[in-house]
């Protein structure tokens, strides 16, 4: 595609592709059904997906579908509308996501900011779809595998999404959508655990159960981005002494435990996860959580489940994944089976499917 020169409402400029910028944002709002406010939060469909597993977030919650159209459409009042809807943290950080990745919403994205100089909402998305931009160019590869001219442009993406969610969280201290963020951006420009876990503490005067924020904080706390199994497990386990039952909070430690399987020395250690005292709590977690008779469900339900079924069924205890895999009902996100597909499958519907079969039979 062709480069423009972006102008953003901060007057930064930076080079970027053509993203509509020839289209103008349209008011309209005849397919926003209101009634999404007071309805149920969203679940993983009863009705299983046609194939299996099925990775799409928008297939198996059709509502962010319905969300990206108005992007995809700049119909920007619609957007406002279901955001205004959501009142979950999880829920709102994953809309957040799909709406800053929808294709070609950069240009929209700046045109709103600008025409809405007083809403924080545009410049969060606008921020989120740098972030995206920016590990676009960085890539999933170890920093060591990274070129530097992609270095340099992941750094540029995101100093500026963190300077359109610093004058955000400035102007409204208590934004934690764009505090959310600067957990991300504070980690990939390496300002350091000690920034990281400050912006954290400034989010959680406001949510001290924001599960996307704690999520976030744990992987600068892991050593691959500077911290230490210690210090990375300590915050797990304190997500899980105060979260609320059948919050997502506890699912932090399957993921740690998951993250420990996956980075020890030159390739994962399958005996960490069989341990007993591992297994133990992890059924703790899971059991407070996705499994507790309070669970809410919503948009990350699907992967908060994943983490366990993956976990159980990487530590050969199948009959704990299989209510998790049911729970699935044949959906799926990226992670955590990304990791299983680099390590033991060459896909990740592969290992899906494989410990599936598995929990099955034994449960």
């Amino acid at each position: 595609m062709a480069e423009v020169v972006l102008h953003l409402p901060q007057e930064v400029i930076i080079r970027a592709e053509d993203e509509g910028a020839g289209r103008q944002p349209s008011v309209g709002h005849d397919r926003y059904d209101p009634r999404m406010s007071i309805l149920p939060p969203p679940s993983i469909p009863a009705e299983p997906p046609a194939r299996a597993p099925e990775f799409d977030p928008l297939v198996a919650f059709p509502d962010l579908a319905a969300l990206r159209d108005s992007v995809l459409q700049m119909r920007w009042e619609e957007v406002t509308a279901f955001f205004d809807a959501l009142a979950d943290p999880a829920d709102r950080a994953t809309a957040i996501r799909i709406a800053a990745e929808t294709p070609d919403v950069g240009g929209f994205l700046q045109r709103t900011a600008a025409a809405h100089p007083g809403s924080a909402l545009p410049r969060v998305l606008l921020g989120n779809h740098y972030i995206h931009l920016a590990w676009e160019a960085r890539g999933a590869a170890r920093a060591k595998y990274v070129s530097a001219e992609n270095f340099t442009l992941f750094h540029r993406r995101l100093a500026i999404a963190d300077k359109l969610l610093a004058e955000v969280t400035a102007e409204e201290s208590d934004n934690t959508d764009a505090w959310r963020l600067r957990l991300i951006t504070s980690r990939g420009l390496q300002r350091g655990i000690d920034q990281t876990r400050l912006r954290y503490r400034k989010l959680a005067v406001h949510d001290p159960h924001d599960y996307i924020a704690q999520s976030q904080l744990l992987q600068q706390l892991l050593p691959k981005w500077g911290g230490t199994w210690e210090d990375a497990f300590a915050f797990a386990r304190q997500c899980r002494h105060i979260a609320e039952p059948g919050s997502l909070n506890p699912v932090v430690l399957a993921e740690v435990h998951l993250e420990r399987w996956l980075n020890v020395g030159s390739g994962k250690d399958p005996a960490h996860l069989r341990r007993p005292d591992v297994i133990t709590e992890l059924v703790d977690a899971a059991n407070h959580s996705v499994l507790h008779p309070d669970f809410r469900g919503g948009y990350q339900s699907i992967e908060a489940h994943g983490h366990f079924a993956a976990a159980f069924g990487l530590a050969e205890e199948h009959a704990l994944a299989a209510p998790h895999f049911r729970a699935l009902n044949g959906y799926a996100s990226e992670y955590p089976w990304a990791y299983l597909r680099s390590l033991t499958s060459p896909g990740r519907g592969t290992a899906y499917k494989r410990l599936r079969r598995r929990a099955a039979k034994a449960g």
